[in-house]
């Protein structure tokens, strides 16, 4: 087996499936507050708002990582190289796995029935072992 299936396709229970996507969601809304911490008292709910739906590792680790209090703009510019990062990431990592599957159902056809032919001429000891 190439990897783990995803959850559903597993037949995970609908709780588990739920268990995980909340935990998840609790990390994020996590960051989401100990960044918010760090931008200054004026900081508009807007604002906080904006950074709270767009957090990802990257741009927390990189916020956080700045002394003293940030501008929402600094957060705003980190989240426009990692969120394109991770989509461009997710579709590449997708079209290996389409690539990968092609890959092996060919593989499989080969086990299975041997190599094609993919010359139409038979030579003359092909013809005697065909007969």
């Amino acid at each position: 087996m190439r990897g783990s299936p995803p959850a559903i396709a597993g037949l995970a229970l609908y709780w588990e499936l739920a268990i995980t996507i909340l935990i998840t969601n609790t990390r994020y809304r996590l960051m989401s507050c100990a960044l918010s911490q760090k931008f200054a008292p004026e900081t508009t709910l807007w604002h906080r708002i904006g950074v709270g739906f767009g957090i990802t590792d990257e741009s927390f680790g990189v916020t956080m990582a700045q002394p003293g209090a940030v501008e929402p703009r600094y957060t705003y510019g980190a989240m426009l190289v990692s969120i394109p990062s991770w989509a461009a990431g997710t579709s590449g990592a997708e079209l290996a796995n389409i690539v990968n599957e092609a890959d092996l159902e060919e593989s499989i056809e080969v086990v299975i029935a041997g190599d094609q032919k993919k010359n139409a001429i038979l030579s003359d000891s092909e013809k005697r072992v065909g007969a």
